[in-house]
């Protein structure tokens, strides 16, 4: 390890030029209390789905200003990065400014622990205003009135689907990690059969699904 020598003769960003040499990271995941440690605009510390970034030098760069990113030194931005970015950002530009992985304690479902309720869109319906607002997303039914004025995309966003199913728009905006990571303390019960009865949905077998495979009757999974 010549980290102390290079670090004595080389200034910091020269690494940076020469990506094309690195053939992995001899570090382990980094613990979010370290990241913490990088909190000012001199030395600013993200983590994005998973991974640590230094942005300190791209902060100028930045086409939503300085302040974007500074504002969220030392912390988790996944939810409002992914807001606001597609995922080929990250893909084109952040490996430059990767750091390493998360330490993160292991992965909890997005679904309460024990039994979850079942309710119908008859349910969901009734809760249709900012003041009670619960939407679908994937199945799961959320009670997000408390989030609306901590959303990155603004209240209307979310109210404008008060009582109904978000999921297509949920999805075509954020990445899986999004309601797999915020969504857990929002869940209040998860849509139950079409018919309203709020029981649980049938469990089919791919034999079962196979014999729907015509134009007048086609299932998929």
């Amino acid at each position: 390890d010549c980290s102390l020598e290079f670090n004595t003769c080389h200034e910091k960003d020269l690494l940076k030029d020469y990506q094309q040499y690195v053939v992995g990271s001899l570090v382990d995941s980094i613990p979010m209390a370290q990241v913490a440690q990088h909190n000012t605009d001199d030395d600013c510390w993200l983590v994005i789905d998973g991974k640590v970034y230094d942005v300190t030098s791209f902060e100028k760069e930045h086409p939503g200003g300085v302040m974007a990113l500074t504002a969220f030194a030392g912390t988790d931005c996944s939810l409002e990065f992914n807001t606001c970015h597609e995922k080929s950002v990250l893909e084109k530009e952040g490996s430059k400014y990767l750091v390493g992985d998360l330490k993160t304690k292991a992965k909890k479902t997005a679904a309460p622990s024990g039994s979850v309720k079942r309710l119908t869109m008859d349910e969901v319906a009734k809760h249709d205003t900012k003041e009670d607002c619960w939407v679908v997303v994937n199945g799961y039914v959320m009670n997000v009135t408390k989030f609306l004025p901590e959303h990155p995309g603004g209240e209307a966003a979310i109210v404008k689907y008060a009582g109904k199913d978000a999921s297509n728009t949920f999805n075509s905006i954020h990445s899986p990690e999004v309601l797999q990571r915020y969504g857990g303390k929002y869940i209040v019960g998860k849509l139950g059969d079409a018919m309203g009865s709020g029981a649980s949905t049938p469990a089919l077998t791919m034999e079962e699904v196979a014999k729907h495979t015509t134009e007048d009757d086609c299932w998929i999974v």
